[in-house]
């Protein structure tokens, strides 16, 4: 599945997020291609310093997800990842 790249201006310099929501979600969870630009664009937003990745204090913009930020935490680094926050920004899948 090809990547998806967001281009990011911040303070003159260009930043690139490669997205694989796609393949890194639950294949049923099946985001439609508006919910994973919303996703993406509110990672944009708290990271404020453009790095990439959120601080725990960066994502303390969001209530849900800095209440489970060390869940979300998958590989133990301090910060969250686009797909590490994709899977907090995205409701349960119910069955």
């Amino acid at each position: 599945m090809p990547q998806k790249f967001v281009w990011l201006r911040r303070c003159g310099e260009i930043v690139v997020i490669a997205c694989a929501l796609a393949s890194a979600l639950p294949a049923a969870a099946e985001l439609s291609a508006v919910d994973r630009e919303a996703i993406e664009a509110a990672f944009a937003r708290a990271d404020t310093n453009g790095d990439g990745k959120l601080s725990r204090d960066e994502a303390q913009r969001f209530p849900e997800i800095a209440a489970r930020f060390d869940e979300l935490d998958r590989d133990r680094d301090g910060f969250l990842s686009l797909i590490e926050f994709s899977v907090g920004a995205t409701p349960p899948v119910r069955q």
